[in-house]
């Protein structure tokens, strides 16, 4: 980032990463390669960060591709803008792309074993954690704390 003539903050992209972010795009916009995939693909290539020449983890080649500012756009404030910077991606790369991530974002639902009457409707009264229903013995069924905000004061 540097200044321009009237003093504001202008994005120029860098030539040497830019061309590895476009790739990037391509890859994960086939669909066909998840992002740790895309990662190994990335290191292969030997695409690294500009600050400590690592190579790329996975978790930064998925910030990489959320981020919308490689259209030319910006957003600001909860509001997208039109930058005046050169694109690395297309618009319509970037929305394949976001798509795809979202695609495989969507949960699948849990498969049960069992339906217990009262599952996720009541709750401990010493701590306020959800109680959880089990099966002993194959007929009886109690149900316990979860504990999940630390040790509950209660024996069971």
């Amino acid at each position: 980032m540097s200044r321009g003539l009237d003093h504001r903050r202008v994005i120029v992209p860098d030539p040497e990463r830019a061309p590895q972010v476009a790739q990037l795009f391509e890859w994960y916009a086939t669909g066909d390669c998840s992002l740790k995939e895309v990662g190994r693909m990335a290191c292969r290539a030997g695409f690294t960060l500009r600050r400590s020449g690592a190579l790329i983890p996975t978790p930064t080649a998925h910030r990489l591709l959320r981020k919308r500012i490689y259209t030319g756009d910006f957003e600001w404030k909860g509001r997208v803008f039109r930058g005046t910077h050169p694109p690395i991606v297309s618009r319509e790369l970037w929305q394949q792309v976001q798509d795809v991530l979202d695609g495989r974002a969507i949960r699948r639902p849990k498969r049960r074993r069992h339906q217990f009457a009262f599952g996720g409707l009541i709750q401990c009264g010493h701590c306020g954690c959800s109680m959880v229903g089990e099966t002993k013995k194959g007929r009886y069924i109690y149900y316990h704390c979860t504990g999940y905000r630390g040790k509950c004061p209660s024996p069971t």
